[in-house]
């Protein structure tokens, strides 16, 4: 019998009712061993939806985990089963198997325990005081100033020609008795602009839907711009139809379909990392909406007996957890069976935890990996051979996961020194990924958040070569939330081509109101907005090096002044001051710093691998003149009475 067999059951398109039964039989004879408590949990859950029939698992992974009260996102889910796939060398899978859910599952299970904050973006930190007096002013001028009534619900997003305000929200509304503010009217006039701005800045809860009849720019960066400024989001999405769908009459290409659809995955990410649950009903929508008005409740508070799917912990990375699963498994199978036996797998689980199964863990796997009805434990439980014993992958995940439960707190401190250990090297492997592959996709949003959120001064440039418009989405989130943010705008021209193909005056139309939008929000948010890249990356490379002064202020203890930006060297139109090659260098530095320590470490562990190789020659060498001189005296002894006379002569 198998440990963890590879798990498809009726759940997923490859499986069927009959290899789920039988699966539950085989591991049901597993978990008779009293060790496996966690594994048997984990399984009943997994079990009890592998039933469910004509799912996806990709769509119905997430009630999985709801099951065991952990929340990932879409981009976690995303993440875990791309990493699942190369970790597993197969092609395009939309599952995971047992093993793998086992190692998401604890490790979600894990953070939730030690409730792991949420980091705060590096891009925050050094901000000049000026600056934060602007942003914490900006809200309250903006609410203070107006003597509009306060409406309950702002219905942003999608307009024309869409009629989801009239036909749907506005008779739910009138019937839960909430005031609303509808932006779109039937004939548009100059003064709505602020009447609309006041609206949205004093009403309670913005209510933004994201359809597949518009491209919804605005709206997009919208929702980014407001969930970055912690107001109350409710976000209704309905992805794009595919390649060839119709928006405003056109037919969008296989560019700009891939375009928006990652464009709408950073959206969802942003909103998700917030811990905001995004909703595909409308209705279901706008009860969260009445519960949130009525309880004083946040978004963020949605349960599932709202219907709503929660998010917890979005910011946390899961795939590298996997991966050094594998590596530490492939590291010991050396003739690539894909299989290593349990005196390897005390050797692995020690790299991976620092601490060491007993002999007593072992044979209860053992007895585990065997027929458990058949086997006389009392016989047979002395006699097992750890080396002829065998586990496969999936085997390996599930007795990691029961296992590293069980460590005590000394090991936890241990295995909290090795990740520090590993924060050396893990950067500095980021840094080449970006300089070799900087185009990601929709499954790399959480390693990109958490690269963009270590950065201490943003720069977004929106040229007019590109669409752009995840980098607006990403700009506006960070503006919104008061980061250090450069930010580079330029307008598409009438006859832009993008990729080869040539953008209708509506595409061209859509974008750029975009990137005025972007641009009017920043603008009010205090920062400059920029149309030349030169002037953008100088200005960077100044605020930049701000930051870096104000962190060793803070370090030494010394307030820095608001007159630091008079020390700060005038940058020139044509850069002579050599800012771009500062930045330049403080690059190249912590890159070096970065690989100095690595290299450091190497050569240390060099060194120590040259000292016990040279002993272990020393002692080579010696075993060697030793079985010469024996075999030499037994052959031809008077030769060796010979060389002591004449070793005694020489003496003398």
């Amino acid at each position: 019998m198998s440990l963890t067999p590879s798990i498809y059951g009726s759940l997923t398109r490859y499986g069927s009712t009959a290899i789920t039964w039988l699966l539950c039989l085989s591991l049901d004879m597993i978990l008779m061993v009293p060790l496996f408590l966690k594994l048997r949990k984990l399984f009943k859950v997994w079990n009890e939806r592998a039933e469910l029939p004509n799912k996806q698992l990709v769509r119905s992974l997430p009630y999985v985990f709801h099951d065991l009260d952990v929340y990932p996102s879409r981009s976690q889910v995303y993440e875990m089963i791309h990493c699942a796939n190369d970790c597993s060398r197969r092609l395009n899978g939309d599952y995971l198997t047992f093993g793998e859910f086992c190692v998401y599952a604890s490790e979600l299970k894990t953070n939730y325990e030690e409730k792991t904050a949420t980091p705060l973006p590096l891009s925050k930190c050094g901000i000049p005081e000026h600056r934060k007096v602007t942003l914490n002013q900006q809200t309250k001028d903006s609410i203070n100033k107006t003597s509009e009534p306060k409406f309950e619900v702002f219905l942003g997003g999608s307009c024309n020609p869409t009629t989801w305000r009239t036909d749907i929200a506005i008779p739910i509304l009138k019937s839960l008795g909430i005031t609303y503010y509808n932006p779109q009217v039937a004939i548009w006039r100059p003064e709505l602009i602020e009447l609309e701005w006041s609206a949205k800045q004093n009403a309670e809860v913005l209510f933004i839907v994201i359809d597949n009849q518009t491209r919804a720019i605005v709206s997009m960066i919208e929702a980014a711009f407001m969930c970055g400024s912690q107001r109350n989001l409710i976000l209704v999405f309905t992805e794009t139809a595919g390649p060839g769908a119709f928006i405003h009459g056109e037919a969008i290409s296989q560019n700009e379909y891939r375009d928006l659809k990652q464009s709408q995955s950073y959206l969802q990410d942003i909103v998700e990392r917030h811990g905001i649950p995004i909703f595909d009903q409308m209705p279901v929508a706008l009860s969260c909406v009445h519960r949130i008005l009525r309880e004083g409740i946040r978004p963020q508070d949605l349960s599932r007996e709202d219907n709503a799917m929660p998010v917890r912990m979005a910011h946390i990375q899961l795939g590298d957890k996997l991966i050094r699963l594998r590596e530490a498994f492939d590291s010991l199978d050396s003739d690539k069976t894909g299989e290593i036996s349990l005196t390897d797998l005390r050797l692995a689980f020690r790299m991976l935890t620092g601490r060491e199964l007993t002999n007593n863990n072992l044979r209860q796997i053992a007895i585990g990996r065997m027929d458990s009805l058949v086997m006389d434990c009392d016989s047979e439980f002395k006699t097992i051979n750890l080396d002829e014993t065998v586990i496969n992958f999936e085997e390996f995940c599930c007795i990691v996961t029961e296992f590293k439960s069980q460590i005590t707190t000394n090991e936890k401190f241990a295995q909290l020194l090795a990740k520090k250990l590993v924060s050396i090297v893990e950067p500095i492997q980021r840094l080449l990924a970006w300089l070799w592959q900087p185009v990601r996709n929709a499954f790399n949003c959480p390693p990109e958040a958490a690269a963009i959120e270590r950065s201490r001064v943003l720069l977004f440039t929106i040229t007019g070569t590109t669409r752009g418009l995840s980098a607006m989405i990403l700009a506006g989130h960070y503006v919104a939330m008061g980061c250090n943010v450069v930010l580079c705008i330029q307008n598409l021209e009438d006859d832009c081509v993008i990729d080869g193909e040539k953008l209708t005056p509506t595409a061209v139309k859509d974008y750029n109101r975009g990137r005025a939008y972007l641009s009017d929000m920043t603008t009010r948010m205090g920062l400059p907005v920029f149309d030349d890249i030169r002037e953008a990356v100088e200005i960077w490379a100044k605020f930049l090096r701000m930051s870096v002064k104000n962190e060793m202020s803070t370090q030494n203890k010394s307030q820095l002044s608001l007159s630091s930006m008079d020390s700060v060297p005038e940058l020139s139109s044509d850069g002579s001051d050599g800012s771009n090659d500062w930045a330049n260098r403080q690059f190249i530095e912590t890159l070096t710093t970065g690989i100095q320590k690595i290299t450091n470490f190497l050569n240390k562990f060099d060194k120590t691998c040259k000292e016990k190789l040279s002993s272990l020659n020393q002692r080579l060498t010696t075993t060697e003149k030793t079985v010469t001189y024996l075999e030499t005296y037994y052959s031809n002894p008077q030769s060796i009475e010979r060389l002591r006379e004449s070793q005694k002569q020489h003496e003398v």
